[in-house]
């Protein structure tokens, strides 16, 4: 919400697996994530992507919405547009895995990490420092942004069992 000084978007929200991406962008999908400025060109940029079959749908559904999706698992075709409409500030937002953190340049204004903890179930560990700061580091670029946010989504439970185990 907002006007674009006191707006926390574009924004990168990172999980860490392909699922949890898709889940994340199904929730914020009904929301009201752009404004006026970025709808009309936005809707014409989506309105020129012919993707039948696959996901092509259901991302092109998404991008429409202002959330992007993505991931590794995404053929290279839909990861660009994904980087080229975010780039341009088109997008709101773009949840994707932390393979965004290293190698592709996609600064934002806010990164939002929905966990602290990252690995299969029983095996869960603690994201280590070199890993968040490589996320974290996306935010507020000074030769793309006046500010960054960062925002770490620690569970309870993470916190008290990581604790314990110290």
């Amino acid at each position: 919400k907002g006007d674009d000084a006191t707006r926390k978007t574009p924004a990168l929200v990172f999980a860490f697996n392909r699922d949890e991406c898709w889940s994340i962008a199904e929730q914020l999908k009904g929301l009201d994530m752009l404004n006026a400025a970025q709808k009309k060109p936005l809707h014409e940029a989506c309105d020129k992507l012919d993707w039948p079959q696959g996901v092509g749908p259901k991302l092109k559904q998404m991008l429409g919405r202002g959330i992007g999706v993505h991931h590794a698992g995404l053929l290279p075709k839909y990861r660009r547009v994904v980087e080229e409409l975010f780039e341009k500030k088109w997008l709101a937002v773009v949840v994707c895995t932390e393979t965004l953190g290293a190698g592709i340049n996609l600064p934002a204004r806010s990164v939002v990490l929905t966990s602290l903890v990252k690995g299969p179930f029983g095996k869960q560990k603690l994201v280590d420092a070199s890993s968040a700061q490589q996320i974290f580091g996306r935010a507020g670029r000074p030769q793309f942004d006046t500010e960054g946010h960062v925002y770490a989504l620690a569970h309870e439970d993470d916190v008290k069992l990581l604790r314990w185990k110290v």
